[in-house]
Formats: structure tokens, sequence, C-alpha cells
């Protein structure tokens, strides 16, 4: 588990990011927390994943919650840096999945704890899995 603060924190999708492309049949899941009445904003930085139309072969998920089971928000691959993503509770969880083959570079992201007063913005709306 990942506690969300204030301060902007960042995550990598395998320990060597950018020096080394990740490994083949990698699957790692974050939890991400913030505080009671909060949420958690996160942003990719940086994303490259092979490419696929169905994002079927590489891919990181993002849940509304702590479990797979929560709604998903997106599935993505390819080198299009996807939208901020708030969660609209105080968990999100990252799932990244790479296959046997074809290795990209990977992903970079922030994360930090907010309050939508502060944010100023909407939470984004649980989209179908792609």
């Amino acid at each position: 588990v990942l506690v969300a603060t204030e301060t902007h924190q960042r995550l990598f999708s395998h320990a060597r990011h950018g020096d080394n492309n990740y490994n083949n049949k990698m699957e790692c899941e974050w939890v991400i927390m913030a505080s009671h009445g909060n949420h958690v904003k996160f942003n990719f930085d940086t994303f490259e994943i092979e490419d696929e139309s169905d994002c079927g072969y590489d891919n990181v998920e993002v849940f509304d919650g702590k479990l797979d089971t929560d709604p998903g928000l997106g599935r993505f691959c390819g080198s299009k840096i996807p939208a901020e993503i708030v969660s609209s509770g105080q968990s999100l969880l990252v799932r990244f999945k790479s296959d046997d083959t074809i290795n990209w570079k990977g992903f970079s992201a922030t994360y930090e704890q907010v309050s939508l007063q502060s944010q100023g913005s909407g939470v984004i709306k649980p989209l179908p899995m792609t």
C-alpha cells in the first residue's frame, strides 16, 4: 500500500525505468490510499506500453477503489499519456501486466492526496473496460 500525501510522490512501472525496458510476464499492483475524506490524484508523466487495439498484450488498468472488482477507470497501452485520474473515494488500484514478448519503456507517474473542494474539478466517471 502506498500512502498519498499532499506532496507529489512518484511511481514507476519497474525498478530500472529509464534505463531498461520492462520485463516479460510482469504483474504488479499498487494500492494508493489517501486519508479519510480525501481523494487520490494520479497522473502519468511518461507512458510507453506495448500497443494493441484492445490493450490485450501489455496494459495498465486503474480501478476506483482497492480491488479489481471496483469500477474500472481505464485500461491503457500505447504511447499516448492517459488523462489525469481522481478517485471518487480514498483509494485507487493501479495494475500493470506484460505478456511474454515485446517490452517497451514502461511508465512513470505521480500521485498525491487532494480534497475535491481544492481540486476545482470533478471525478473521472467509471468507464466500461475496453
